[in-house]
């Protein structure tokens, strides 16, 4: 049952990492697409904070998914 629970995590937890990247990348996209005619100055500060921001979420998520697997380890 823990193994279940702990493959469930994962599989849902990677989805939701992969879809949820793609929908971030598309709306760093449509918002780079308004900043292309702007300064560099402007293009990278945005640039490396938006390539940086999708960490947090990613990091909540992966630690979500290592919960379930470490619980299934103590228990088999």
């Amino acid at each position: 049952m823990a193994l279940e629970r702990a493959s469930y995590r994962s599989l849902v937890g990677i989805l939701g990492l992969v879809l949820g990247l793609v929908i971030y990348a598309l709306g760093v996209i449509q918002i780079g697409v308004h900043l292309s005619l702007a300064s560099l100055w402007l293009q990278t500060p945005f640039y490396v904070f938006a390539g940086l921001l999708w960490l947090w979420p990613a990091r909540w998520l992966l630690r979500w998914i290592g919960k379930g697997r470490s619980s299934s380890e103590k228990k088999g």
